[in-house]
């Protein structure tokens, strides 16, 4: 009865938008859907996904062009000493990072998220939704930066486990960053940019996240730097992050 109660009292209040929805035996597939329509529920989270995936192409379209025509001034280095894969790719990474949309996840909900208290969901498939969600905006953005590279003519075999270092940083950094969200969602909005930009957990979330970024990057090229050779050097901290997405996946499993 008061799960009854609360569906009719929660429809008078909302007004659903038309969503196309099919249930499957796969959870996955459910809880995925169902974070689809949470972005799709509102033109700005639309856009701050759209803003997310773009905004690292834009990066790499004009630093690209800024090379190839040796626009940029000969003290930066960047393209000299067999560095720029390395510049490049973790300016790729920090740029899929400072539109994050994995932030604030819970905070979206807004109205919605008295859902996740009346309806059975699992907690553990609600937050990883969130995160496949977030990281494939982010992965596809990065595979679509490095083909820009690759088509500038950069192209080496070294960029490609480059590329997969990234992509590996970019789940990892998108595991950590809704922690806070989670458990202090800001849900009282009327303009969905309070649920994002105008959101302290925005800000939060950098300091979840950012630090193991910038600790892994910080340790590839100090490796670099002692003299170990550079493709080497590429595969231990390949081999670094992704035993820390293992590590955050089986210890999120037992706290969530």
């Amino acid at each position: 009865m008061n799960y009854f109660k609360n569906g009719v009292s929660e429809n008078s209040k909302i007004s659903f938008k038309s969503s196309k929805v099919r249930i499957t035996k796969n959870q996955w597939s459910n809880y995925l859907q169902r974070e689809i329509w949470i972005i799709k529920s509102e033109a700005y989270f639309k856009m701050q996904v759209v803003l997310g995936f773009l905004l690292p192409i834009i990066f790499t379209t004009i630093l690209l062009i800024l090379i190839q025509n040796e626009v940029l001034p000969d003290n930066l280095n960047i393209t000299k000493d067999g560095f720029l894969n390395k510049y490049f790719s973790y300016s790729v990474l920090f740029f899929c990072c400072i539109n994050n949309i994995s932030g604030t996840p819970y905070s979206r909900e807004g109205k919605y998220y008295n859902l996740l208290k009346i309806n059975p969901f699992d907690s553990k498939y609600v937050y990883f939704s969130k995160v496949i969600f977030a990281s494939t905006v982010s992965v596809a953005a990065v595979l679509l930066s490095f083909l820009l590279f690759a088509l500038f003519g950069h192209s080496k075999l070294e960029d490609f486990v480059m590329m997969l270092i990234i992509s590996c940083l970019v789940v990892c950094y998108n595991l950590l960053t809704p922690l806070f969200d989670m458990k202090n969602p800001s849900t009282e909005w009327d303009n969905p940019s309070e649920a994002i930009k105008s959101n302290p957990n925005v800000l939060i979330s950098l300091l979840y996240g950012m630090p193991m970024l910038i600790v892994i990057a910080a340790l590839h090229f100090c490796l670099i730097w002692i003299g170990i050779q550079p493709f080497l050097v590429d595969f231990m901290i390949l081999a670094i992050a992704t035993t820390t997405i293992f590590i955050l996946v089986n210890k999120l499993k037992t706290t969530l």
